[in-house]
């Protein structure tokens, strides 16, 4: 479990740390735009702060279990609230799945961390 644990967290966290670059460069070709859920820029560079310390989170997690755990945690809130927005938004279910997998991840890579 330890191994997954590590893969789940590199992986997650690099994606996590690659779209809050993208967020904040005003980029989004690699991440979700957000503009059309009526996201100023200002609040897409704040959504890409919030992607990018979750992902160095994720990625500091490898080492420091704790570090891990309330990035995941809070990665989980964060996607929580982006599949909402997409309900309202009443976007396609192909729109809703990447964030619900996304928040089931990051709720079970906390658990997984907890008990180990």
């Amino acid at each position: 479990m330890h191994i997954t644990l590590m893969i789940t967290g590199s992986l997650f966290g690099g994606l996590f740390f690659i779209s809050g670059s993208s967020h904040l460069a005003g980029a989004t070709r690699w991440c979700t735009p957000v503009g059309h859920l009526g996201f100023s820029a200002r609040a897409t560079r704040a959504i890409g702060v919030f992607e990018l310390a979750g992902g160095a989170g994720l990625l500091a997690g490898l080492w420091f279990p704790l570090a891990g755990i309330v990035a995941a945690g809070s990665l989980f809130l964060l996607t929580t609230g982006a599949l909402q927005y997409h309900h309202w938004y009443q976007d396609k279910p192909r729109k809703l799945v990447p964030a619900a997998l996304t928040a089931l991840v990051m709720l079970t890579h906390a658990a997984a961390t907890v008990v180990r």
